[in-house]
């Protein structure tokens, strides 16, 4: 019956029908291992206090009193949510967990009828990052080239306890309300994220004991548990580097020579025959932008081919998000990149390491929803910030020199962080004092020390992200 519920819930996937963030077989998940040993997974200590740095230094959880077999139980717990399998896929590709085909079977698309509410505030919706592909493969390329196909899979990697942390660079980061609901008291969950270099900086409202705990795997995603002493609703505030949101930025540098993956060399030719012979690596990257972008999103032409899918769909140009995430980290890939594939429920896209030393989101488009399309005021709503109004009061006579206090009173919920900035007639911002904001309502009186000031008209306003 489990292995059945998969072999549906990956079908759905793979035809890109709206499931849930965390689909998998709910029986299966309650008999996960986690919930054989949840009573000896709340021995560790509270990592609530605000700290430097994200993460702990070591492989697994910082707390001492976790035991390797109690550190054991929770890395094979949650591998279980990150892990899908299916018969067919499994006698295929050797085991590999949460695979991925771009094959003869997976040339179909299906846009959801649900609509998706981003669990962020302002909304990432749809990039939210719920998986992560880090391996790429191509399979049955010497038995039967014509139908070689990729996969993309991710691969099992260790945990590290992640503990609330205190921004000392707000400007560097980008500020998010995030809502987290959980269906499953008691055992673990994957929480939804933002950008790869993401910080938890305060529980807002809910509850979270110190036997639970936030992890991390090695291709940044989070997690939280076990959910026994969690609130089925919690508030956090969040901050994301700011460089993930910018365009990648690559050298033009030779392309290095050499093998990267086992099957590599026929992904080079395809890109030989069908899009250019390229020599350095940011001819290779913006022309691929460019060429994928200009992608109809269709299914390939109907009939036999002696061709791979993914060759066909380099010629044809044809392809949904799934697509072309695939074959574009198949590509770079092959060519010395460090790249991955990142979905969600309802979207597909890549993360590509630059040579800023930063993981950035590469978008090559192709979702088929149409709840996102921008001519629909729905996907407006859900994809747009609230506006955030607000009211100041304080002193009205401002001179150099002097201490005043300012009072913000939220009109509406108020952003996850913004600036409150001393600007002169023509707008320039003379200071800025940050916000971090505590009640829906109003904040407490801010103290500011006006700086030394030329002649002429001051003034207090709002500056959000």
């Amino acid at each position: 019956m489990a292995n059945a519920l998969s072999i549906i819930l990956l079908t759905i996937l793979l035809s890109q029908t709206r499931v849930l963030h965390v689909p998998f077989d709910e029986e299966a998940f309650k008999k996960s291992l986690l919930n054989k040993s949840s009573g000896n997974s709340s021995s560790g200590t509270d990592n609530k206090n605000s700290s430097s740095s994200n993460s702990s230094n070591s492989s697994g959880p910082s707390s001492p009193m976790m035991s390797h077999e109690n550190h054991a139980g929770i890395q094979d717990a949650i591998m279980k949510i990150i892990t899908r399998q299916s018969s067919r896929i499994e006698k295929k590709i050797d085991k590999k967990s949460h695979t991925m085909p771009l094959d003869q079977f997976t040339d179909k698309w299906t846009p959801p009828r649900t609509p998706t509410e981003s669990v962020f505030e302002p909304p990432v919706y749809p990039w939210e990052r719920i998986y992560v592909h880090n391996i790429v493969n191509i399979k049955d390329y010497r038995k039967n080239p014509s139908k070689a196909y990729i996969y993309t899979a991710s691969e099992t990697n260790p945990l590290r306890s992640v503990t609330l942390t205190k921004i000392q660079t707000p400007e560097k980061f980008s500020f998010f309300w995030a809502d987290y609901k959980f269906k499953y008291p008691g055992n673990y969950q994957v929480l939804p994220g933002v950008a790869p270099r993401m910080f938890f900086t305060e529980l807002i409202s809910g509850r979270i004991e110190p036997e639970t705990r936030l992890w991390k795997d090695s291709n940044d995603i989070y997690y939280i548990g076990p959910l026994e002493s969690v609130s089925l609703k919690i508030r956090m505030r969040i901050a994301a580097d700011k460089s993930y949101f910018e365009k990648y930025r690559i050298r033009d540098t030779p392309i290095p020579n050499g093998s990267w993956y086992d099957g590599d060399h026929i992904i080079r030719s395809a890109v030989k025959r069908h899009i250019g012979n390229f020599r350095t690596r940011k001819k290779l990257v913006d022309s691929l932008f460019k060429y994928f972008h200009s992608f109809k999103v269709e299914p390939l032409t109907a009939g036999p081919s002696r061709l791979p899918v993914f060759e066909r769909i380099l010629i044809e140009k044809r392809g949904v998000c799934r697509h072309r995430a695939i074959l574009f980290t198949a590509i770079l890939k092959a060519y010395g990149f460090k790249i991955r594939m990142v979905f969600n429920d309802v979207h597909a896209f890549t993360e590509l390491f630059d040579d800023q030393g930063r993981w950035v989101r590469v978008d090559l488009g192709g979702a088929v929803l149409p709840d996102i399309n921008p001519n629909n005021s729905d996907a407006q709503r859900r994809s747009q910030p609230k506006p955030y109004q607000w009211i100041l009061t304080g002193n009205t006579i401002l001179k150099s020199g002097m201490k005043t206090t300012v009072r913000i009173e939220h009109v509406t919920t108020p952003p996850a962080f913004f600036w409150l900035a001393l600007v002169n007639e023509k707008k320039k911002v003379i200071q800025k004092y940050e916000v971090v904001p505590v009640k829906d309502s109003s904040e407490d009186p801010i103290e500011v020390l006006i700086p030394t000031l030329k002649p002429g008209n001051y003034t207090f306003t709002v500056l959000t992200q």
